[in-house]
């Protein structure tokens, strides 16, 4: 992969916080992203946030290096991970009680946070909004902003999280549309565009916002993308290739759109697939996928087992492709895992 296209996918990612030569792409090398250099992958669901080494050793029964969890934490039922300019790591839980008491814990250091720790910062309140139900959560590194879409057809946008006012309650930009209709997972690029996964009718479609960062109130989508497939997850790559994780039937399916920046508004068909090899997650039991800056996938599923399955060049595979990796297991402790996100 030639130094073009690393940074390329760096900057796509809006859930990795990526170090290229010495520091990240935009210039930041976070000095709290904790000692050492190795990269990690976080896994968050309803044991908390593992953090595992990304190297060769990440398969099967595999023991996290950190687990972040307890009532210290403050975090339980995990629907959102993510890693800021500033190397703190971002967590959204639920906390799964009625009604929900969510909120959003701010640990410093992200690679070596560890144990029942208490968070630098919590944002909680009625004013955060967080309280109310959502589906997922997606993050912006360059312009420092969390995106989470709820089932209420609407998205919160928080800005800011590096600042020490990122704090307690804190209220979020709300977009809200008359094409909202059930959002799920959502993946926000380094040239500001807010690609979401809407179901209507029991079709799926990819919502794109333009220069979502400065959007507010109401708003119309730019572009409305219709699928022939249900689909759970979401990513778009370096390259500017849209991914999917897809399901007809019992089988599921990483499509491929290529330049889906360019696509004019309409239905598209994938350039290019391949179906995940029985044991499929089957019956949208992928929750979420990111893709890191070596082009590996990354994709948590909570059904038929829960877990990560990884693919080598995902944007290169066709036809029934076994996962290179299956990351599953007691000792893992990943239990319905919602949340994904890379350090590089």
């Amino acid at each position: 992969m030639n130094m073009l296209n690393m940074t390329q996918r760096c900057l796509a990612s809006g859930l990795a916080l990526c170090a290229l030569m010495g520091g990240c792409p935009n210039g930041v090398n976070p000095p709290g992203g904790g000692s050492g250099t190795a990269r990690r992958l976080f896994v968050g669901g309803l044991a908390g946030v593992g953090g595992f080494a990304r190297d060769a050793s990440l398969d099967g029964n595999k023991s996290p290096v950190t687990q972040v969890d307890g009532a210290t934490a403050q975090i339980q039922d995990v629907k959102g991970v993510a890693v800021n300019k500033s190397g703190e790591l971002l967590v959204w839980s639920d906390n799964s009680v009625t009604p929900p008491t969510g909120r959003i814990c701010v640990f410093s250091g992200a690679r070596d946070v560890n144990g029942d720790v208490a968070p630098q910062r919590v944002v909680s309140g009625a004013s955060t909004l967080l309280n109310q139900s959502g589906r997922a959560m997606t993050f912006d590194v360059q312009r420092d902003k969390i995106y989470k879409t709820t089932p209420f057809a609407t998205i919160h946008i928080f800005s800011d999280t590096s600042l020490t006012t990122f704090d307690g309650d804190v209220a979020p930009t709300v977009l809200t549309s008359t094409e909202f209709n059930s959002l799920g997972q959502a993946h926000v690029t380094a040239d500001d565009r807010l690609y979401v996964i809407d179901v209507q009718n029991l079709a799926a479609r990819v919502l794109v916002i333009e220069n979502a960062s400065t959007r507010s109130g109401a708003v119309v989508p730019d572009r409305i993308h219709p699928l022939n497939r249900l689909a759970t997850a979401i990513f778009v790559d370096g390259e500017g290739t849209l991914m999917t994780v897809e399901e007809q039937g019992a089988s599921d399916f990483v499509a491929r759109y290529p330049q889906i920046a360019q696509q004019a508004s309409g239905p598209i068909t994938p350039g290019s697939e391949f179906q995940i090899a029985p044991p499929s997650a089957g019956g949208l039991g992928v929750s979420t996928m990111i893709v890191d800056a070596d082009g590996t996938g990354f994709l948590a599923t909570v059904v038929p087992f829960q877990g990560v399955l990884v693919f080598e060049s995902i944007a290169d595979l066709t036809g029934v492709q076994s996962a290179s990796r299956t990351l599953t297991g007691p000792d893992t402790r990943i239990a319905s895992p919602r949340g994904l996100a890379v350090l590089e």
